[in-house]
């Protein structure tokens, strides 16, 4: 349990890094913010119900960090980072919705806009 308790905490450090770097890239490639705006227009009410769960997730991994922190589990850190991705994740695709929808012609990239 000590080798488990020590890598927890690290291993959830490395998921939100992981989420926080490739999470944004994601916008980098050509025609991907309006595939993504596509994908999210094409099911709203899925995504809604996604962003109510990461929420709820969120919510719980703090209130499980705060408990077991408060019991003295030193693992229980790692909980808080997870909480933090999900965050991030509900935020980035928010900030997806909001952008204005980019028309692209056949022969048009949104690099060349």
């Amino acid at each position: 349990m000590d080798l488990a308790g020590s890598l927890f905490p690290w291993s959830c450090c490395a998921v939100f890094l992981a989420v926080v770097v490739v999470m944004p890239r994601q916008l980098k490639g050509s025609d991907r913010l309006r595939d993504m705006q596509l994908s999210m227009n094409a099911s709203p009410g899925l995504n809604v119900a996604g962003g109510v769960f990461l929420l709820l997730g969120a919510a719980i991994a703090i209130a499980l960090g705060i408990v077991f922190v408060g019991a003295g589990y030193a693992f229980a850190w790692g909980l808080f980072p997870l909480a933090a991705s999900k965050l991030f994740i509900i935020g980035f695709y928010a900030y997806v919705a909001r952008q204005p929808w980019v028309s692209f012609d056949d022969d048009e990239t949104r690099d060349q806009l």
